[in-house]
């Protein structure tokens, strides 16, 4: 996650006086192309919200971004022009004006995976000094989620999609906040983690996380056999990711095993135990996790948040002998 600062704020101010006086004297199209039904160019539309920015008035340019992105493009094919706008929408959103909001945004950041509920606090703090910023919004959803707050990472979550609905990050924490409330809520609808199939985007650097949606949402409405299969999938696409392992372990006890003397079945009939070797991997990559490794999968709220489980599983399995 990039951290939009003061000196950014300098750039947009100075890029846009150079590209505005340039284009003013020479005649030259603007680079974005494009107009919104209302008949405003887009060019003009990201011009626009980067004063509202720079005068300190960001809600009003993100609610000004968030209205003409409603209203449609004349000419859906100009994906540059849509991507350009995208683009830019995200960087303002994301965006700090106060030296106090990013402070206690770089706080939690480098604590909330060890201490979420703290991490949460912060963030808060941190909303009510910025309110409109995405990267304190996405983050206290993921550090509320870890804390196991599914009220507040719902809130969080709303917060972010209010404030960049079409962000692809957005999307995926509103989901797993929903998944967190739904979560003893076995008869409820599935969750609808197809939201990206009407514009034919994938969910790219996301997609393990999205994975362990679908894992945990069919685990939650007690569907075990599409939870193997989807577990199963999600293996040969991320042997390297823990929540992966974890999930294999997590499932694998669901139905009583046959009778068996090696790997991960039971010694008798009926009895039920986890898979073993899931859940060493599991330890083992959690242990091995470096600093970079554990940002890669910080799109993970709950990354390594059951170590101990399923520790004291393994242990309590090996002197049974299983």
């Amino acid at each position: 996650m990039r951290v939009y600062g003061a000196a950014w704020l300098f750039i947009v101010s100075v890029t846009f006086f150079v590209t505005s006086t340039m284009a003013i004297s020479s005649g030259a199209t603007p680079a974005v192309s494009g107009r919104s039904k209302s008949g405003t160019s887009v060019a003009s539309q990201l011009d626009q919200a980067r004063e509202l920015v720079l005068k300190g008035d960001k809600l009003e340019a993100l609610s000004l971004l968030s209205k003409s992105y409603k209203s449609g493009f004349e000419n859906s094919a100009k994906s540059q022009a849509r991507a350009e706008y995208l683009k830019t929408w995200e960087e303002l959103a994301n965006l700090f004006l106060t030296d106090k909001a990013q402070n206690h945004f770089s706080l939690a950041e480098s604590f909330w995976l060890s201490r979420p509920k703290e991490a949460v606090e912060f963030l808060q703090t941190a909303s009510q000094q910025e309110p409109g910023n995405l990267q304190i919004a996405v983050l206290g959803a993921r550090a509320a989620l870890r804390a196991q707050d599914c009220v507040r990472a719902e809130s969080f979550s709303k917060d972010a999609e209010k404030i960049f609905a079409p962000g692809l990050e957005v999307r995926l924490v509103r989901l797993q906040s929903q998944l967190c409330t739904l979560r003893t809520q076995a008869q409820a609808p599935p969750l609808n983690i197809k939201l990206l199939s009407e514009t034919g985007e994938s969910w790219g650097e996301f997609d393990s996380a999205v994975r362990a949606l679908v894992v945990g949402d069919l685990w939650r409405r007690g569907d075990v056999k599409a939870a193997r299969a989807a577990v199963t999938a999600w293996e040969t696409q991320a042997v390297g990711d823990p929540e992966m392992w974890y999930w294999k372990w997590k499932v694998s006890d669901a139905e009583p095993e046959e009778t068996g003397s090696k790997g991960s079945k039971t010694a008798s009939r009926g009895t039920r135990v986890k898979d073993r070797t899931a859940a060493r991997s599991y330890l083992r990559i959690c242990n091995e996790l470096t600093p970079r490794r554990r940002k890669n999968f910080s799109m993970h709220p709950e990354l390594c948040l059951w170590t101990e489980t399923v520790e004291s599983d393994l242990k309590s399995g090996e002197k049974l002998g299983l």
